[in-house]
């Protein structure tokens, strides 16, 4: 018995670290405030209020075996580094085609519609305005992120007339761009930074894209099965959580709030009982 348990003992010692390590996720910070209040985090523990931020902080509680890391990257350094295997995961993510070469999806929540945003007086009339009447009109510029999902219609819209697209700004930013003329209007959900400029925006919902399309955590396809399963249910256990449905409620505009709490509490339940990955 003696030699078989020193046998075991040395079995033991030779085996690589790698083999007892807890897998790593890397989380990619996209935004700025106020959806990250501190995109120069590299720890879940050091990021703020911001509502990613929460978002990032209730998940990783879920998942405590798994090493958490975060890392500021653009968009466009989220899809490629998916592409060339790091464990990037992206917790507000669009579903699309292209995407799904590079990396797999847990459905986490529903989205906001998109909306119009400009200086007052740069846009026509109307509560409700066409994207793809503005683009064939040709006479106002917007800006539109480069590799960024609007959803599947605006998608449409946008491959149709090419308009050109480039890496956009921090949130802070936007505002001042607009007031120097350097677009006359974006696209936008109506959550994070919007609602921090009440009166100063022009903010119209957009015709197309009136059905929404859920919001994923996208990892790369580096990150395992059995990974992605625990994602996936620590998202469902989240839906059962009052905390999760007042974060998510806090993401709709304050007037839409109670319209909008009952369709996110029947979602949640709904989410709470089903897996949701898109491989």
């Amino acid at each position: 018995m003696r030699p078989l348990l020193l046998g075991l003992a040395l079995l033991w010692a030779l085996l690589p670290a790698a083999a007892w390590a807890r897998p790593v996720l890397v989380w990619a910070i996209v935004e700025g405030p106020p959806e990250h209040e501190r995109p120069e985090a590299r720890r879940i523990e050091a990021l703020g209020q911001g509502p990613m931020d929460q978002t990032l902080r209730m998940l990783a509680a879920q998942l405590p075996d798994v090493e958490h890391r975060v890392e500021a990257m653009s968009l466009e350094k989220v899809w490629r580094d998916m592409r060339l295997g790091r464990p990037v995961c992206f917790a507000d993510a669009f579903k699309t085609n292209e995407r799904l070469k590079v990396a797999r999806f847990v459905e986490l929540s529903p989205s906001l519609r998109m909306l119009l945003v400009a200086l007052p007086g740069r846009l026509p009339p109307g509560p409700e305005l066409s994207l793809r009447e503005l683009l064939a009109a040709g006479e106002l510029r917007g800006l539109f992120g480069r590799q960024r999902s609007y959803g599947d219609e605006l998608d449409r819209v946008l491959d149709e007339f090419q308009p050109r697209r480039e890496s956009m700004p921090p949130d802070a930013k936007l505002l001042p761009m607009l007031q120097q003329g350097r677009m006359d209007y974006l696209l936008e959900n109506a959550n994070g930074w919007l609602q921090t400029q009440p009166g100063q925006l022009d903010l119209r919902l957009v015709r197309e894209g009136r059905q929404t399309p859920p919001v994923h955590v996208a990892c790369g396809r580096s990150v395992g099965q059995d990974l992605l399963l625990q994602i996936d249910a620590a998202v469902r256990q989240l839906s059962r959580q009052d905390a999760w449905l007042q974060l998510k409620v806090l993401s709709y505009p304050p007037g839409a709030r109670d319209e909008q709490r009952l369709q996110l509490q029947q979602y949640l339940r709904q989410r709470a009982e089903r897996t949701a990955i898109s491989d």
